[in-house]
């Protein structure tokens, strides 16, 4: 969900932990690692 992968994105990069994006948007650990893993990817180029 694109969605959900840009608030982790915002939460990660304003200095949020893994535990707190956790809280806030109630998803899994799996979840923010597919989100950062993407945001690396499109940042690569790839």
């Amino acid at each position: 969900n694109q969605a959900r992968h840009d608030a982790i994105i915002r939460l990660i990069e304003s200095g949020s932990s893994w535990t707190q994006v956790q809280k806030v948007l109630g998803c899994s650990r799996g979840t923010i690692s597919s989100a950062i893993k993407r945001k690396s990817r499109q940042s690569s180029g790839e």
